[in-house]
């Protein structure tokens, strides 16, 4: 349970990172920076639904060994690709203009709405991280074979991409 924990944690951590990094990105209009927020929330959701799906395919039809390598070599593949993304404006001077120098981290702790904003997010991902913990020992269970269970957990995902997706449609308005 502790190590459920601190994964949590870390992964929340490096989602606030994200988000973080997309709001101190010097925008035009306050609109397009909502909509690259939706379009970041939108690559979690690719990857809620590719990741599952990928991973039950491989399992079944190559093992768990090719299910893993499989799935690094996305990881590998997108973090070759996140170094060819140029970040407009400098991020580290403007984070500092807006943030007085002070650490983002302190910023949100110190900021009761933001911290409530992290906490409520931080609990609705741990509740998406147990449905998709449990979803595979249940199915298993019940004898569903690991492409069921990865069409299960990515049908599910479908419904988040399709919100997520409308999201830069939305600001705009």
């Amino acid at each position: 349970p502790r190590r459920w924990a601190a994964l949590a944690l870390v992964l929340g951590a490096l989602a606030l990172a994200a988000n973080v990094a997309v709001s101190i990105m010097p925008f035009e209009r306050e609109g397009e920076r909502v909509g690259m927020l939706g379009w970041l929330a939108m690559g979690n959701s690719v990857a809620a639904v590719g990741g599952p799906s990928i991973a039950g395919f491989m399992i079944d039809h190559g093992g768990f060994a090719s299910a893993y390598l499989s799935l690094a070599l996305i990881v590998c593949c997108s973090l070759l690709v996140s170094f060819c993304v140029d970040v407009p404006g400098g991020v580290g001077a403007q984070r500092k203009a807006q943030s007085g120098g002070g650490s983002i981290v302190r910023m949100v702790f110190s900021n009761p709405r933001l911290l409530r904003i992290y906490l409520l997010t931080m609990a609705i991902s741990l509740a998406y991280d147990g449905f998709a913990f449990m979803t595979p020992v249940l199915g298993n269970e019940r004898g569903l074979s690991a492409t069921t269970i990865g069409m299960i957990l990515s049908c599910f995902a479908v419904g988040t991409f399709a919100v997520r997706a409308l999201l830069p449609w939305l600001s705009r308005r």
